[in-house]
């Protein structure tokens, strides 16, 4: 990538909930924990409407996904569009980054 997007340029580390029990190794550096959620009704529509997904996949994961983990930041994509999301996360990495 010649020109990355802005929020690929912080030197902050965006961990997402796929690599749950990670977070102590990571303690060293800068990282924010980001979580990303809707209501499984929302995730099982989705679910639903998107071509090769297995059906039951979303109601499996949810109990267990956020599990035990805090966030510095969450999000509800039920509630907010992606750009919203971008903005306040690039607007988090931004205030660490003027630190």
């Amino acid at each position: 990538m010649n020109n990355p997007p802005a929020i690929l340029s912080v030197a902050t580390t965006i961990i997402s909930s796929c690599i749950l029990g990670q977070k102590a190794p990571l303690a060293a550096n800068q990282s924010q924990w980001i979580g990303i959620s809707a209501p499984l009704s929302v995730l099982e529509a989705r679910e639903r409407e998107r071509p090769g997904r297995i059906i039951g996949s979303a109601r499996a994961q949810a109990a267990i996904v956020h599990k035990d983990v805090t966030y510095d930041l969450e999000f509800d994509t039920s509630k907010s569009s992606t750009s919203e999301i971008v903005t306040a996360i690039k607007t988090k990495l931004d205030a660490i980054k003027e630190r």
